[in-house]
């Protein structure tokens, strides 16, 4: 699933776009959503430069895995 909508975003605002469509997926069952949104939300951890944001975004996706 595209989030095309909020690609001018900055990463941390896209990242958890993803990790709330993965939370979602996850609530349906169904993992290869879920995997693939929490995919996409990683990838753009990477990018995250801010250390607080940064961190706040990865404690939340660790609850997904």
């Amino acid at each position: 699933m595209s989030l095309a909508a909020g690609a001018a975003e900055p990463p941390f605002y896209r990242g958890y776009a993803h990790e709330a469509m993965a939370r979602a997926r996850m609530v349906l069952g169904d993992a290869r959503g879920t995997g693939e949104h929490l995919a996409a939300a990683h990838r753009l951890l990477g990018e995250v430069t801010d250390p607080e944001e940064h961190e706040m975004l990865e404690k939340d996706l660790r609850t997904i895995e």
